[in-house]
């Protein structure tokens, strides 16, 4: 069987293995001739869909708990970046304009110098709140918590669909469903290892 025709499921097997390694472990038991299969990173050589199958459902069981646990902290930490944002925005729209204020006024260089610190301090914080809500291995915050929200609307319907189209056998549409749910899994393994500490 060629690479582009195998069942991909490593990332699920990945999150078994990080999250939920004795439920990994009793799919290896269930199924002990694909031990290759069953190893935590890329699948190894052929398998048949009964092993990727149980895989993905059992994953993705587990994948709603996983990520409503992970979602108060994004919440947060978007709610805590955004009122940072808005102090930051306020204080230098504010020092902006008392500088001008202070020097159409004819008000002395020390006023005008304060007024100046203060819108500073603003267009500083501005910077400090880009550097929080920026993310190198998932995009922004807010990019994070939607694709951890498409994540799951995806393993919902992967939960629906699955049984069925395992229960079908091995086709195009077993593979394409694996392949999405695998993906998912690798969404989740990422989002999992950058916000779960």
């Amino acid at each position: 069987m060629e690479q582009t025709a195998r069942l991909r499921f490593g990332e699920l097997v990945t999150l078994l293995d990080t999250l939920h390694p004795e439920t990994l472990e009793k799919i290896r038991q269930q199924f002990p001739k694909a031990g290759a299969q069953l190893r935590a990173g890329e699948v190894m050589g052929e398998t048949e869909a009964p092993v990727g199958c149980t895989v993905a459902i059992v994953a993705l069981t587990k994948f709603n708990p996983l990520v409503t646990a992970l979602l108060p902290r994004l919440r947060s930490r978007l709610r805590w970046s955004w009122r940072f944002d808005l102090v930051a925005k306020f204080t230098a729209a504010v020092g902006s304009g008392g500088t001008v204020a202070a020097l159409a006024a004819g008000a002395g260089a020390d006023k005008a110098v304060i007024t100046a610190i203060v819108a500073l301090v603003g267009s500083l914080a501005s910077l400090i709140f880009a550097h929080l809500q920026r993310d190198e291995s998932a995009g922004s915050v807010p990019e994070a918590y939607n694709k951890m929200i498409d994540a799951l609307v995806q393993a919902e319907e992967l939960q629906r669909s699955l049984p069925a189209l395992c229960s079908s056998g091995d086709g195009p549409e077993l593979r394409s469903a694996l392949d999405k749910a695998n993906e998912t899994a690798r969404d989740l393994n990422r989002l999992w290892m950058r916000y779960s500490a």
